[in-house]
């Protein structure tokens, strides 16, 4: 049975004006699950974006804050704790993808915090997509995972205790694609580059989202995709992240402080073949073994549950669109 919104006061004549002038700068038109029908002219403010996520602003919020990250929430069990997981992903991403040596000019402009979301009530939750869905001009189709993000926005709900406990770990997944966003300008529409961070990222910090040794059967009864098509792929399908998370911990032990250039040549719309050869200075043969090697050594040392049922994902998923 679906949760209902909890009750709220009567917003006020400010808020509701806010909130109209925010989702009607663009048309809601109908684009089909999953592809917005045109690409936004712009993003809402730190301030349109909080009003995006609660637009009843007499509802009782929370605000938890920590360097780079702010959690806004109407669910009284979240607290400051709720983030602990994402301000390491926080941390660890920036050591992964430090920002170019040299300033640009004219000067960026201060980065703003990664802003995101936990609901209290699952259809609040549902709600804010329809709500981003109308802001981008397009459907984006119903939402069936326990995450998501888009461009500056990122949200889960709360339900019950347990849930939570696995929903913190998507919410780690989608803190790294806004942030990729935000910082490296890495686009979030399912690519192999953008998901093999996030997912990276999700079991480092919540290594019981994925078994390592399910990925050691998968490659080992030939359900891993050969190297140049995962990464010549558009749109990952969600049952292939974990190979898109293994080829990137590949990079960053064999060619770290290389990770910069790959994403930038990505961004630039450089081929696999280009990122391999000129960026990487290797070949195919070459990294797909060492993608292998790695993939038999981290099952190796696994301490995660054991292997899940024949066709259970493996890592939770999760959906975004491209921006």
């Amino acid at each position: 049975m679906r949760s209902s919104p909890p009750s709220a006061g009567r917003p006020t004549r400010a808020s509701l004006a806010a909130v109209a002038a925010a989702l009607c700068v663009w048309s809601c038109v109908h684009a089909g699950p999953g592809r917005p029908a045109s690409r936004p002219t712009g993003d809402p403010t730190p301030a349109g974006q909080r009003l995006m996520y609660f637009p009843l602003v007499a509802k009782r919020l929370k605000l938890h804050r920590t360097e780079g990250v702010m959690l806004w929430t109407d669910a009284p069990q979240v607290s400051p704790e709720a983030l602990v997981e994402v301000a390491a992903a926080r941390r660890y991403l920036t050591k992964l993808l430090p920002p170019p040596l040299v300033a640009p000019d004219p000067p960026a402009a201060p980065a703003r915090p990664v802003a995101l979301a936990v609901y209290a009530a699952e259809d609040d939750y549902h709600d804010l997509w329809k709500r981003v869905g109308q802001l981008y001009g397009g459907t984006f189709g119903k939402i069936t995972t326990d995450g998501y993000s888009y461009r500056h926005f990122c949200a889960t709900f709360h339900g019950d205790a347990k849930g939570f406990a696995e929903r913190k770990a998507v919410l780690c997944h989608e803190f790294a694609h806004v942030w990729l966003f935000q910082r490296r300008g890495l686009r979030n529409d399912g690519n192999w580059l953008t998901e093999g961070i996030a997912t990276a990222v999700q079991l480092r910090f919540s290594p019981r989202s994925g078994d390592r040794r399910l990925f050691l059967h998968w490659m080992n009864t030939g359900r891993m995709l050969p190297l140049k098509r995962l990464m010549d792929q558009d749109r990952l399908r969600p049952k292939d992240y974990w190979q898109a998370a293994t080829l990137v911990e590949t990079l960053a032990k064999h060619h770290g402080r290389d990770l910069p250039a790959v994403i930038a040549a990505f961004n630039a719309g450089r081929s696999a073949y280009a990122i391999v050869r000129d960026v990487l200075e290797t070949d195919f043969p070459t990294l797909a073994k060492h993608w292998s090697d790695h993939v038999r050594a981290s099952a190796a040392g696994a301490t995660t549950r054991p292997a899940a049922p024949e066709g259970r994902q493996a890592i939770p998923q999760n959906s975004q669109i491209s921006p």
